[in-house]
């Protein structure tokens, strides 16, 4: 860890409020303001790429990239993250309407404003006015992190509150309307059901999972993230034995 690291974290854990550094001493920071200089322009453009598919996505789709994201560990989003804190201008941890249009507008992303107001609004699931962290990290998210074998099976168990192999009509509701998730209404859930359950049994099992977080990728990227992540997925009671 650098010496600039070290401070930083040295004034965060400071007792004294009075002392103590805020978000907005945080983002000043010179250690913080270095890692700004090192993102690629192309990450921002491969970022916004992934948030129309996020955008696109069913919403249980878009509830496990968010739950994901929550438990990625830190070298998987060390490039989002910088990114994160580049549009975070007054480095308070969530990013506004303004400052989502100022990046757009900096890393020269073709969109319209009705394409920004919608994505903005897709990306805002827990609907309070703000792109949050974890958001951010679910959106932009590549396809070969979140169909890596070892995410899906912890994102698939986490559905499957009951380990039988099949996430129910019961677990669904129970995960999309508690207080960290996407709290969508009963009607709209019913039909996500069957968007993905494809033989038609009223429950969703693995390859019916592996099937939904395939969707929305495109031609040679689906191609190299299905054989890159799921090159031989095994049957989920298999899968959750290891």
């Amino acid at each position: 860890m650098s010496d600039q690291a070290k401070d930083l974290i040295a004034r965060l854990l400071v007792k004294d409020v009075s002392r103590r550094y805020t978000a907005a001493d945080a983002f000043n920071h010179p250690w913080i303001q270095n890692v700004q200089n090192i993102v690629d322009t192309s990450i921002a453009s491969d970022a916004f790429d992934n948030m129309k598919n996020f955008m696109e996505a069913v919403d249980f789709k878009k509830a496990t990239l968010i739950y994901l994201a929550a438990k990625l560990p830190e070298q998987c989003i060390i490039e989002l993250r910088q990114l994160f804190i580049m549009i975070d201008i007054n480095g308070d941890g969530r990013i506004t309407s303004d400052e989502f249009q100022k990046a757009i507008s900096e890393y020269k992303i073709d969109y319209t404003k009705q394409q920004m107001q919608d994505l903005i609004y897709m990306l805002d699931t827990n609907n309070n006015g703000y792109i949050d962290y974890t958001e951010f990290l679910a959106g932009c998210m590549k396809s070969k992190i979140y169909l890596k074998e070892d995410y899906l099976k912890m994102t698939f168990a986490y559905f499957d509150k009951d380990k039988s192999g099949f996430i129910t009509r019961e677990e669904l509701h129970k995960v999309l309307k508690s207080e960290d998730g996407l709290n969508i209404p009963d009607r709209e859930i019913d039909k996500l059901i069957k968007e993905v359950d494809f033989n038609h049994d009223d429950k969703i099992d693995y390859n019916e999972f592996l099937t939904m977080m395939r969707r929305d990728l495109k031609g040679e990227e689906a191609e190299k993230a299905i054989r890159q992540a799921t090159l031989s997925a095994p049957g989920i009671k298999e899968a959750l034995k290891k």
